[in-house]
């Protein structure tokens, strides 16, 4: 599969999905009133279904070439219904031969490495569009976090490529476990907003249908209380 390499803002895709969910909500800061349109997609309920079929490898796949494959899928393996539970998941398309990618995955991995050390609920799956196995297991295990990846060759990738419509890398989609769309634009929120894009793609999760809502802070607590006194009518 051909893949362009892009360094710059990425087009919006041709999504072959539907609207999931439109809100209007409203915060209050101190002097003005800010009005946010919240916008959610949703993938075929098959993709939940297609993620079941598959394992993800870890970093310790690295590390156990010298044992059998039986072993090597015991320690260097795990489940993406373990893996993702509850998470916040980003797809991450990439590639070594990607000069934008590889000036990307530096920021990518120190984001990573901070949320994950606060106990944030963030997972990444690197998905590769390397040449080779051996140019993607040296990528991964120099240059990336910690994190998952999709098994080099698993057809999988051409599945979420379609599904998402990969057409450029980087790419990093936004996406919760059941493989319904955050935000398709991930790296551009890393780049522009660093960990606070995680309160954002936090706010775009859905539980069984329904919007979940992290614990508001103090400040978000005061803004919500400060909206109650509004007088009806006023904007």
């Amino acid at each position: 599969m051909n893949m362009l390499c892009y360094d710059g803002a990425i087009p919006s895709p041709r999504w072959a999905v539907t609207v999931r969910h439109l809100r209007l909500s409203r915060a209050v800061s101190h002097t003005s009133h800010i009005f946010i349109w919240d916008v959610f997609w949703m993938l075929p309920s098959q993709m939940a279904e297609l993620l079941k079929e598959i394992r993800l490898i870890n970093k310790k796949w690295l590390d156990t070439q010298d044992l059998s494959q039986a072993e090597r899928e015991d320690l260097g393996t795990v489940a993406p219904e373990v893996a993702l539970a509850g998470k916040v998941v980003c797809l991450f398309f990439s590639a070594a031969w990607c000069t934008p990618c590889l000036h990307f995955v530096p920021a990518l991995k120190e984001m990573y490495e901070e949320l994950t050390r606060r106990g944030e609920e963030l997972e990444i799956v690197f998905i590769s569009f390397d040449k080779t196995e051996d140019d993607m297991m040296d990528y991964y295990q120099h240059q990336h976090g910690d994190w998952l990846a999709l098994k080099f060759g698993d057809p999988l990738r051409n599945t979420l490529v379609e599904k998402y419509s990969i057409s450029v890398i980087p790419k990093l989609v936004v996406i919760q476990p059941s493989g319904d769309v955050i935000t398709p634009k991930g790296r551009k929120d890393v780049q522009d907003k660093g960990l606070v894009c995680m309160r954002a793609w936090q706010a775009g999760m859905i539980v069984k249908g329904e919007r979940h809502e992290a614990e508001p802070t103090e400040e978000q607590q005061d803004s919500l209380n400060a909206l109650k006194n509004v007088p009806a009518g006023v904007s």
